[in-house]
């Protein structure tokens, strides 16, 4: 076995007014994509945008079921578009936004 540490840093920002347009841009595109979530059960509406290396960007949002162990989270259903559209091309950033109905 191998044995590896993996270690990263984030930064947390005070506003969105801090941040680069590019990411304003995509927290925008993820609230936006808020509105695409099927969440009839939890009202819990959940968006995910992803820019691509190349320049492309890809959303998902969450999609329920009755039955929760089928249903498919926002940031799952952008990996799973994003690799089936533009395989091989790494994401350059994502972002995730929610909107709760209640």
């Amino acid at each position: 076995m191998e044995k590896k540490n993996i270690q990263f840093d984030i930064s947390v920002y005070k506003s969105v007014d801090e941040l680069t347009l590019e990411d304003k841009m995509l927290i925008t595109a993820a609230r936006a994509s808020t509105k695409l979530a099927y969440a009839p059960y939890s009202h819990f509406h959940v968006g995910a945008v992803a820019m691509l290396n190349n320049g492309e960007m890809v959303n998902g949002s969450n999609q329920e079921n009755a039955a929760y162990s089928v249903s498919v989270c926002a940031e799952r259903t952008l990996l799973s578009s994003a690799s089936m559209l533009f395989p091989q091309i790494p994401i350059k950033t994502m972002a995730i936004a929610y909107h709760n109905i209640n």
